[in-house]
């Protein structure tokens, strides 16, 4: 799913992704790949945001590829994607984390 402008810069402010931009030569590949959303990155790997449900008001960080561990370089491919515990509330742009609590994050 591709994110708002606004939304994007909450997830960048409150974690530790930031975006792939747009006219990143990167971003056709990813495309190619994992179909339109837009793309996050970290020292982990690559993320995108999903909806569990169509209509959902909630979307999930989800991790697709992981850095390979002996060449930083190189993104490995997660068999199947892999719920990240953060999730955004898409009307109201709020992150919320689950790994550590249950807080709201504004």
């Amino acid at each position: 799913m591709q994110l708002t402008d606004a939304q994007i810069k909450t997830v960048e402010k409150k974690t530790d992704l930031m975006a792939v931009k747009t006219d990143n030569s990167a971003v056709e590949k990813l495309e190619e790949a994992f179909g339109s959303h837009t793309y996050f990155m970290n020292e982990d790997g690559l993320f995108v945001f999903m909806r569990a449900e169509e209509g959902a008001k909630t979307a999930h960080l989800l991790a697709f590829a992981m850095w390979d561990e002996d060449d930083k370089s190189k993104l490995l491919q997660l068999a199947e994607p892999m719920n990240a515990g953060i999730s955004l509330d898409l009307e109201n742009v709020e992150i919320k984390d689950m790994r550590e609590n249950t807080q709201t994050i504004h």
